[in-house]
This record gives C-alpha cells, sequence and structure tokens, in this order.
C-alpha cells in the first residue's frame, strides 16, 4: 500500500472547498472554542476524504474516458493506473463516513447543537446523490445545484452551530453570497471537464448550455453575489474586494473563449 496513493487520491488541492466555509461559518459565530474549531476541522478532513473517495469509486468506469483531467475533475486515476485496488477505497470510504459520523458526535457532545446531526447526514446524502444510482444527478443534471447547497449552505452552517450551539442567530443574509459564488465555483470547475464529460455522457450545466453560456452563467452568479454583498456592506467591504478576482476571472475565461482541457481553461477555471 503506497503512501504516495493515497496522498494522491486525497486530491489536495481541492480540500479548501470544504475547508473555507467551515471556517467562515465559525467566525460568523459570536463565541469561539478552539477545541471546537479543530473538531470542526476534523469533521472537514473527513467530509473532503468521503468525498473524493467516492466519487473515485463512482466514476472508476468513466474516467479513463475522460482525456482532460484536471485536479477538480476527472479523478484522482488512482483506481486507473493501478496504484490503489477497488476493495481499498470501498474500506476507506465508510471508514471516512463513520470518521464523519463520530466527530459530528463529539461535536454535538460538546457544543450541544443537536442540529449538527441532520447537518451530518445531509452532508453524507450528498454524495450519494450527486454520484451514485438511482439518483446520480452529476450524470442526470443537476450536480452543480447539490454542490451550490452543500459547500453555500451545509458547512458555513455547521460551522457555525458548533460554535454558536445551535443555528440561531446564523446570519442567513449571508446565503445571498455564498450560493451564487458556489455555484459559480462549482461551473468553473466543469468548465475544463466538458469535452470528456460529453464523451461519458454527463449532463453538467457545461454540457447542456455549450461552454460560452454556461461561462456566461457562471460570470453571472459571481457577480450577483458580488452585487448582493455590496448590497449589504458598500462596495469597498474587505470580502467584497476579496470577489473581485473571481468576477475578473469569470470575464477573463468568456473573453478569451479558452477550448475546455486546454490550460488557458483549466487555469482560470482553478483559480474559480
Amino acid at each position: 500500500m503506497s503512501l504516495k496513493a493515497w496522498i494522491r487520491s486525497a486530491r489536495t488541492p481541492s480540500q479548501l472547498t470544504i475547508y473555507l466555509p467551515l471556517v467562515l461559518g465559525q467566525l460568523f459565530a459570536p463565541t469561539f472554542d478552539g477545541w471546537i474549531f479543530v473538531g470542526v476541522m476534523a469533521f472537514a478532513f473527513f467530509d473532503h476524504l468521503y468525498i473524493v473517495w467516492g466519487n473515485d469509486y463512482a466514476d472508476r468506469g468513466t474516467d479513463g474516458r475522460n482525456p482532460h483531467p484536471t485536479p477538480f475533475g476527472g479523478g484522482s486515476r488512482v483506481l486507473l493506473d493501478g496504484s490503489l485496488h477497488e476493495s481499498q477505497l470501498a474500506i476507506a470510504i465508510p471508514s471516512a463516513a463513520f470518521g464523519l459520523v463520530m466527530t459530528t458526535g463529539l461535536l454535538v457532545v460538546g457544543s450541544g447543537a443537536l442540529v449538527l446531526v441532520p447537518l451530518a447526514v445531509f452532508a453524507l446524502l450528498l454524495l450519494w446523490m450527486y454520484s451514485y444510482p438511482p439518483v446520480r444527478l452529476s450524470f442526470r443534471g443537476g450536480g452543480e445545484v447539490l454542490q451550490m447547497l452543500g459547500v453555500g449552505l451545509v458547512l458555513p452552517l455547521y460551522g457555525y452551530a458548533a460554535q454558536a450551539s445551535g443555528a440561531a442567530g446564523f446570519p442567513w443574509w449571508t446565503l445571498g453570497v455564498s450560493l451564487p459564488l458556489q455555484l459559480g465555483t462549482a461551473l468553473a470547475t466543469t468548465r475544463p471537464d466538458e469535452i470528456g464529460d460529453r464523451l461519458v455522457d454527463k449532463r453538467t450545466l457545461s454540457v447542456i448550455l455549450g461552454g460560452p453560456r454556461a461561462s456566461l452563467v457562471m460570470l453571472t452568479s459571481y457577480g450577483v453575489a458580488l452585487g448582493f454583498f455590496a448590497l449589504r456592506t458598500g462596495p469597498t467591504g474587505a470580502l467584497g474586494v476579496l470577489a473581485l478576482p473571481l468576477l475578473f476571472g469569470g470575464i477573463a475565461l468568456v473573453t478569451r473563449s479558452a477550448t475546455p482541457g486546454r490550460r488557458s481553461c483549466s487555469s482560470t477555471s482553478s483559480r474559480g
């Protein structure tokens, strides 16, 4: 068993997608506990592994037909090149899910936030709905919506509830920023995979709409997120400034008309 193969299977470039929303959710809470923070980060660790390993296993028959894998799509390739065996991932996936459940249990005991239980269950169900029959929205269409709900709603609410001992007081207005922002990010990660997704009959928005329209939707999503934040805090808000590169990255993607799978498109999407 190769440690290097397991590290590659973890797909570290995409870990921030899970960690950042959980951190931001905790920052909104009125109180902060260091041990709770450690527990939430442990949840993020197990959730990320559960997702990437589960996707690798579910797409083991189709990833090989994608000629343009990226750090955010197309799988880790550890099953395709024989670095790991299917039986190993079949054990690793429920192990990660068990770690997620146990971590949530400890956080419930430590914080008293019972709402963490349904949020953890929903986090587990999201992967099943995204990657596995009979729902399998990554192929049927709508996978980006699941990503938006998971990263834009479930994770920040989980982080907040863990620190605040419940969901009371959660700043729901932030969903006007996080949901369209995550929809745009989900689109950005599928843009480089458009050619490969067409070959395996995945109905992502990039496939359904085509590259230029998908890029326009992505840009619009970023613009909505930035505009909503500006309405709430003013255009000079710190987070508004941080969101500007996302907007400009989307503009660059549209104007350059990059072909999916080429370096220019992949690099832009990675920044999104």
